[in-house]
Order: structure tokens, then sequence, then C-alpha cells
């Protein structure tokens, strides 16, 4: 052999012997298995989270405008707090070192599944698989039809919606400070009124200031959309005027989980039709917090209380950090005749926000029950 046809020969077979193998399906699958295995650990799913992500990992989706870099600081155990975390791999295809797939991952609260269809690559790097790109929608965000603010004001807009998810959320506190914000942003935004409205109602009391919140509401709403006047209109009415406005709301936004859970509420005369029209919301909306409130007062209605308990609790695992569920778990153990665990429950609501008055109230009359009657 020559010179020249031996390095060329050497060459080849250093370039063969340094060609990495292509990755097999099988671990791919096993990658993918134990990955998502460990998501149900709440703070020790962090890091491997973290490990099985590359190193310039991206993902997107309907919940941002491009796809993203992940900021690992913003990991939190709340990602993690499924009772399980399953995957269904429907296709992988390899590509060298790099895989594609489609699969389904579900978490199982046990009273909902949440469902996320996805498509992603998987490659090897630094000798171990991770996650390279992501793209994945859940069944509840392929929802439509929501009532828009009317505003000019990217401010208001983003906190009218912040105040809408903590409305859902129970959490009636914040919605209310999202809501001054955004009438502080833009001054005619007629919906952030129906958080003034929900705290007069709820948090303070004060029917003076929901007939005020009502009132500029009612002022402002002309210009809005259908969806949007038929809703205000429905706040200042009761009874079946109020069901029938909800109702035309409903046509107009027909998977808004507000309307869906205030219409629920309304309902409370009919408890079966109550509890369907909570189903309906939550087969879109499994982790609206509002749905798992309300459906474990209509289950107390019915007398089922094991039922009514497991989503009194799943509503506080859900929004631990809200003072509402609090104080809704505190109402089951009254009505279940459990004081002590009551007691506790609207401590801490209060604790959470002491200007939470209902609990306040209703600790008030456990305390001194004879004041009560």
């Amino acid at each position: 052999m020559n010179r020249l046809t031996f390095c060329a020969a050497a060459a080849a077979a250093l370039m063969v012997g340094c060609t990495p193998a292509p990755i097999t399906e099988q671990e791919v699958t096993d990658f993918l298995e134990n990955f998502t295995a460990s998501q149900n650990q709440g703070e020790a799913s962090i890091e491997p989270f973290k490990a099985g992500l590359g190193e310039d990992f991206m993902f997107f989706g309907p919940a941002v405008d491009s796809a993203q870099t992940m900021n690992r600081d913003n990991i939190a155990a709340d990602w993690f707090d499924s009772d399980t975390t399953t995957t269904a791999v429907h296709h992988i295809e390899i590509y060298g070192e790099n895989a594609s797939v489609f699969g389904v991952s579900t978490d199982d609260y046990g009273l909902f599944t949440d469902n996320s269809k996805y498509h992603g690559i998987v490659g090897r790097e630094n000798g171990k698989l991770v996650w390279k790109r992501w793209f994945g929608v859940n069944d509840w965000r392929t929802s439509t039809s929501m009532m828009q603010p009317r505003t000019e004001s990217d401010e208001a807009r983003g906190k009218y919606w912040d105040m809408y998810r903590a409305i859902m959320r129970n959490d009636f506190a914040a919605a209310s400070l999202h809501a001054d914000t955004a009438l502080a942003a833009d001054d005619q935004l007629a919906l952030a009124y129906l958080a003034k409205m929900i705290e007069a109602a709820w948090i303070t009391g004060s029917a003076e200031d929901y007939r005020a919140a009502y009132d500029a509401a009612t002022e402002l709403v002309a210009e809005d959309d259908y969806a949007a006047k038929y809703t205000i209109e429905a706040m200042g009415l009761s009874g079946d005027e109020r069901i029938a406005a909800a109702g035309k709301a409903l046509m107009h936004c027909p998977h808004d989980p507000l309307l869906i859970a205030w219409t629920a509420f309304w309902l409370g005369d009919d408890t079966d039709q109550s509890i369907q029209m909570i189903k309906r919301g939550m087969k879109r909306w499994p982790y609206m917090a509002a749905f798992h409130n309300l459906m474990g007062y209509r289950l107390m209605q019915k007398e089922d209380m094991e039922g009514a308990l497991a989503h009194f609790q799943l509503q506080t695992r859900l929004l631990p950090d809200a003072a509402n569920p609090w104080d809704s778990l505190g109402d089951y153990y009254v009505e279940a005749g459990n004081t002590e665990e009551a007691r506790k429950a609207f401590e801490k609501a209060l604790e959470i926000d002491p200007s939470f008055s209902a609990s306040q109230r209703k600790l008030d009359e456990l305390n001194n029950p004879s004041e009560a009657s």
C-alpha cells in the first residue's frame, strides 16, 4: 500500500471510528418514561427536570408568541404537583443522534386529568439523552370565545387578564388589586369592575361599594361587545332574570370559564343543572379552582360529603396561598360537624388575607356560638 493510500485508509478508519452511533427508539422511549415519571414529586422534581433539558433547550406553545429558551430559575415545585404523570409515545423517528417524537403527556390529579399533545426533539448531549426542542398544547388551552377587554392600553389589557385569572383562582383580593392597576391604566375598562363587585360581595360585604362598581361598569360597557354587556347586566339582576342574561352572554362566548362558572353558581336552585354546567367548565378548564369550589358546594347539597371534600381539598392544593379556598374548606367542616378543622381552615384563610371578613365572621360564630344564635 503506498503512503497516500495508507493515509486515506487511516483517515477513513478514524472517521468511521469517531462517528457516534445513532440513538435507538428504545433509548428514546426509556428516556421519555424516566423523565416523565419524575414529574410529580414537587421540589424533588426540579433537578431531574433540569437535567433532562439540553443546554440550548427551546419551547413553543399557545402561551407564548415566539420560541423561547428556558429560564431554569423559573422552574418551581408547583409545576410538579400532580398525583402521577405519564406519557404515551405515538411516534418516534430517528435522525442520527436526534429523534423526532410525537406523544401525549398526562398529569393525573385524581379528580381530573390534564392532557398535553406534544412534539419534540430528543438528542444525545454529553453522553446522555435530553430534550432539545418542545412544542405542546394542553387540551384546555384549545378553548376559545372568551370575553375580551375593550382597551387600547397594553398595560390595562395585561392586568385585566391577571385579574381574570385571579377571579378564576378564587383569589378575590388579588383580583381587586389587578383591577385597580388596570383602571389606573385605562379608566374606561368596564370589565375591570367585575373584580370590584366581587370584592364588595365576598370580602368587604359592602352593598354600597357593589352598587358603585355596578353603576360604573354599566355606564362604561355601552361600547363593549354583547357578551360584556349581558355579563354586566346579569350582575345587577337576580333569579331567572339573571340566568337569562347570563345565557345571552354565553351565546356570544360559549367557552368563557368565568361565564360558565357564574352561570353554574346562579343556577343554585337547580342543583343538577348547575352540576352539569360545572362539569362542562371542568372538561375545558380543569385547573380552574372556581369550578372545584362550586362543585364542592353542589355536592354538599346532594349530601355527597366525600365527593365535596375531595374538591375542596384539591382547591387548597391548587391554590394554597389564596384565602377563599380555605374559607370554603371551613364551610365544609362546619357542615360535617368538625368544628376543630373548620376553625383551623378559617384561621388559615385569615392568615393569608386578614381582610377576608367572611372567614372572620364564621370564626366568631364558632368561638361564640351563643352570640351567633
